[in-house]
Protein backbone atom coordinates (compact mmCIF):
# COMPACT_ATOMS: atom_id res chain seq x y z
CA UNK A 1 0.00 0.00 0.00
CA UNK A 2 1.23 3.49 -0.85
CA UNK A 3 2.70 5.37 2.11
CA UNK A 4 3.33 9.11 1.74
CA UNK A 5 4.80 11.75 4.01
CA UNK A 6 2.96 15.04 3.64
CA UNK A 7 5.16 17.92 4.77
CA UNK A 8 4.19 21.54 5.38
CA UNK A 9 6.97 23.90 6.54
CA UNK A 10 5.74 26.91 8.50
CA UNK A 11 6.54 29.39 11.26
CA UNK A 12 4.74 31.38 13.95
CA UNK A 13 1.05 31.71 13.13
CA UNK A 14 1.46 31.50 9.36
CA UNK A 15 -0.22 28.10 8.93
CA UNK A 16 -3.64 28.69 7.39
CA UNK A 17 -6.64 26.74 8.62
CA UNK A 18 -7.83 26.35 5.02
CA UNK A 19 -4.57 24.60 4.17
CA UNK A 20 -4.95 22.17 7.07
CA UNK A 21 -8.53 21.43 6.08
CA UNK A 22 -7.80 20.83 2.41
CA UNK A 23 -4.80 18.59 3.14
CA UNK A 24 -6.87 16.54 5.60
CA UNK A 25 -9.57 16.06 2.97
CA UNK A 26 -7.01 15.03 0.35
CA UNK A 27 -5.48 12.50 2.73
CA UNK A 28 -8.94 11.11 3.54
CA UNK A 29 -9.57 10.63 -0.21
CA UNK A 30 -6.18 8.95 -0.78
CA UNK A 31 -6.20 5.20 -1.46
CA UNK A 32 -3.14 4.68 0.69
CA UNK A 33 -1.73 5.98 3.94
CA UNK A 34 -0.31 9.45 4.56
CA UNK A 35 1.06 11.26 7.58
CA UNK A 36 0.89 15.05 7.68
CA UNK A 37 3.90 16.68 9.32
CA UNK A 38 3.43 20.40 10.03
CA UNK A 39 6.99 21.49 10.65
CA UNK A 40 8.07 24.42 12.83
CA UNK A 41 11.75 23.51 12.43
CA UNK A 42 13.39 26.95 12.20
CA UNK A 43 16.74 26.56 13.95
CA UNK A 44 18.21 29.88 12.80
CA UNK A 45 15.59 32.14 14.37
CA UNK A 46 12.79 34.23 12.92
CA UNK A 47 13.40 35.80 9.51
CA UNK A 48 16.59 33.88 8.68
CA UNK A 49 16.40 32.39 5.19
CA UNK A 50 18.63 29.48 6.24
CA UNK A 51 15.48 28.08 7.87
CA UNK A 52 14.09 27.36 4.39
CA UNK A 53 16.97 25.00 3.67
CA UNK A 54 16.72 23.47 7.15
CA UNK A 55 13.01 22.76 6.69
CA UNK A 56 13.44 20.92 3.40
CA UNK A 57 16.45 19.00 4.65
CA UNK A 58 14.21 17.84 7.49
CA UNK A 59 11.50 16.83 5.01
CA UNK A 60 13.95 14.74 2.99
CA UNK A 61 15.39 13.15 6.12
CA UNK A 62 12.01 12.25 7.64
CA UNK A 63 10.77 10.75 4.41
CA UNK A 64 13.84 8.61 3.81
CA UNK A 65 14.24 7.51 7.43
CA UNK A 66 10.54 6.72 7.74
CA UNK A 67 10.46 4.37 4.77
CA UNK A 68 7.88 6.42 2.87
CA UNK A 69 7.30 5.89 -0.86
CA UNK A 70 7.02 9.58 -1.64
CA UNK A 71 7.11 13.07 -0.18
CA UNK A 72 4.16 15.40 -0.77
CA UNK A 73 5.09 19.02 -0.15
CA UNK A 74 2.27 21.48 0.55
CA UNK A 75 3.01 25.08 1.49
CA UNK A 76 1.22 26.64 4.46
CA UNK A 77 -0.81 29.10 2.35
CA UNK A 78 -2.29 26.73 -0.23
CA UNK A 79 -5.66 25.09 -0.70
CA UNK A 80 -5.40 21.80 -2.58
CA UNK A 81 -8.32 19.96 -4.22
CA UNK A 82 -9.66 16.82 -2.56
CA UNK A 83 -8.27 14.59 -5.32
CA UNK A 84 -4.80 16.19 -5.23
CA UNK A 85 -2.77 13.50 -3.47
CA UNK A 86 -4.48 10.62 -5.27
CA UNK A 87 -3.98 12.25 -8.68
CA UNK A 88 -0.35 13.18 -8.06
CA UNK A 89 0.55 9.76 -6.70
CA UNK A 90 -1.13 7.89 -9.55
CA UNK A 91 0.68 9.93 -12.21
CA UNK A 92 3.48 7.93 -13.82
CA UNK A 93 6.34 10.36 -13.22
CA UNK A 94 9.08 10.77 -10.59
CA UNK A 95 8.13 14.40 -9.81
CA UNK A 96 4.55 15.65 -10.12
CA UNK A 97 3.29 19.19 -9.53
CA UNK A 98 -0.09 20.66 -8.77
CA UNK A 99 -0.46 24.09 -10.41
CA UNK A 100 -1.04 27.48 -8.81
CA UNK A 101 -0.13 31.13 -9.26
CA UNK A 102 3.05 32.64 -7.87
CA UNK A 103 2.35 35.89 -6.02
CA UNK A 104 5.64 37.72 -6.31
CA UNK A 105 5.91 40.60 -8.84
CA UNK A 106 3.30 39.07 -11.13
CA UNK A 107 0.71 36.32 -10.88
CA UNK A 108 2.51 33.65 -12.89
CA UNK A 109 1.49 30.03 -13.43
CA UNK A 110 3.82 27.65 -11.58
CA UNK A 111 4.16 25.22 -14.53
CA UNK A 112 7.38 26.06 -16.40
CA UNK A 113 7.95 24.98 -19.99
CA UNK A 114 10.33 22.11 -20.74
CA UNK A 115 12.94 23.40 -23.21
CA UNK A 116 16.09 21.29 -22.84
CA UNK A 117 18.18 19.22 -20.43
CA UNK A 118 20.22 22.16 -19.20
CA UNK A 119 18.03 24.91 -17.80
CA UNK A 120 14.57 25.47 -16.36
CA UNK A 121 12.25 27.19 -18.82
CA UNK A 122 9.73 29.95 -18.14
CA UNK A 123 6.04 29.81 -17.30
CA UNK A 124 3.70 28.24 -19.82
CA UNK A 125 1.71 31.47 -19.59
CA UNK A 126 4.23 32.83 -22.11
CA UNK A 127 3.23 30.11 -24.60
CA UNK A 128 -0.57 30.39 -24.96
CA UNK A 129 -0.98 27.65 -27.58
CA UNK A 130 1.03 25.14 -25.57
CA UNK A 131 -0.74 26.18 -22.37
CA UNK A 132 -4.10 25.53 -23.99
CA UNK A 133 -2.90 22.05 -24.99
CA UNK A 134 -1.73 21.45 -21.44
CA UNK A 135 -5.10 22.46 -19.95
CA UNK A 136 -6.88 20.10 -22.33
CA UNK A 137 -4.46 17.20 -21.81
CA UNK A 138 -4.33 17.35 -18.01
CA UNK A 139 -0.78 16.04 -17.54
CA UNK A 140 2.05 17.97 -19.20
CA UNK A 141 5.83 17.58 -19.15
CA UNK A 142 7.50 20.62 -17.59
CA UNK A 143 10.88 21.75 -16.27
CA UNK A 144 9.42 22.64 -12.81
CA UNK A 145 8.71 24.51 -10.64
CA UNK A 146 7.31 25.51 -7.26
CA UNK A 147 6.98 23.38 -4.13
CA UNK A 148 3.48 24.66 -3.30
CA UNK A 149 1.96 21.25 -4.10
CA UNK A 150 4.58 18.76 -5.26
CA UNK A 151 4.97 14.99 -5.01
CA UNK A 152 8.51 13.56 -5.18
CA UNK A 153 9.20 9.82 -5.36
CA UNK A 154 11.65 8.22 -2.97
CA UNK A 155 14.26 7.39 -5.61
CA UNK A 156 14.47 11.08 -6.54
CA UNK A 157 14.87 12.07 -2.89
CA UNK A 158 17.80 9.67 -2.69
CA UNK A 159 19.47 11.18 -5.77
CA UNK A 160 18.77 14.90 -5.49
CA UNK A 161 19.07 16.85 -2.25
CA UNK A 162 17.47 20.24 -1.55
CA UNK A 163 19.69 23.27 -1.92
CA UNK A 164 19.05 26.97 -1.52
CA UNK A 165 17.87 28.89 1.51
CA UNK A 166 20.31 31.78 1.24
CA UNK A 167 19.68 35.47 0.54
CA UNK A 168 20.85 34.97 -3.04
CA UNK A 169 18.86 31.77 -3.64
CA UNK A 170 16.17 31.67 -0.99
CA UNK A 171 13.93 28.88 -2.18
CA UNK A 172 15.06 25.36 -3.15
CA UNK A 173 12.29 24.70 -5.70
CA UNK A 174 14.02 26.16 -8.77
CA UNK A 175 17.44 24.63 -7.92
CA UNK A 176 15.66 21.30 -7.43
CA UNK A 177 13.90 21.64 -10.78
CA UNK A 178 17.17 22.44 -12.50
CA UNK A 179 18.87 19.42 -10.89
CA UNK A 180 16.01 17.25 -12.16
CA UNK A 181 16.36 18.66 -15.67
CA UNK A 182 20.09 18.03 -15.75
CA UNK A 183 19.76 14.52 -14.34
CA UNK A 184 16.97 13.63 -16.79
CA UNK A 185 14.33 13.23 -14.10
CA UNK A 186 10.91 13.61 -15.70
CA UNK A 187 8.71 16.32 -14.19
CA UNK A 188 4.98 16.54 -14.91
CA UNK A 189 2.45 19.23 -14.08
CA UNK A 190 -1.07 18.04 -13.38
CA UNK A 191 -3.14 20.82 -14.83
CA UNK A 192 -6.23 19.28 -13.22
CA UNK A 193 -4.76 19.68 -9.72
CA UNK A 194 -5.51 23.38 -9.47
CA UNK A 195 -4.54 24.88 -6.11
CA UNK A 196 -5.48 28.15 -4.49
CA UNK A 197 -2.65 30.36 -3.21
CA UNK A 198 -3.31 33.01 -0.57
CA UNK A 199 -2.10 36.48 -1.51
CA UNK A 200 -1.71 38.71 1.52
CA UNK A 201 -1.31 41.87 -0.58
CA UNK A 202 -4.84 41.69 -1.96
CA UNK A 203 -6.37 39.50 0.76
CA UNK A 204 -7.68 36.86 -1.62
CA UNK A 205 -7.06 33.35 -2.86
CA UNK A 206 -5.48 33.24 -6.33
CA UNK A 207 -6.86 30.59 -8.69
CA UNK A 208 -4.76 29.37 -11.61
Amino acid sequence: MANVLTFTPTFGGAMRAETMGSVSEAIDAFEGTAHHEVSYHNPHGAGDWRNVQAQFERAWGLCLAGGYDALWLVEHDMQVPRHALQTLYCTDAPVVYGVYLFRHKSWTLSAFRYDNDVNVGISLMQYPAELEQAWQTGAWDVSGAGFGCTLIRRDVLERIKPRGGTDADRYPDLPFAQDCVRQHVRQVARMDVQCLHWCEDVQMWLHP
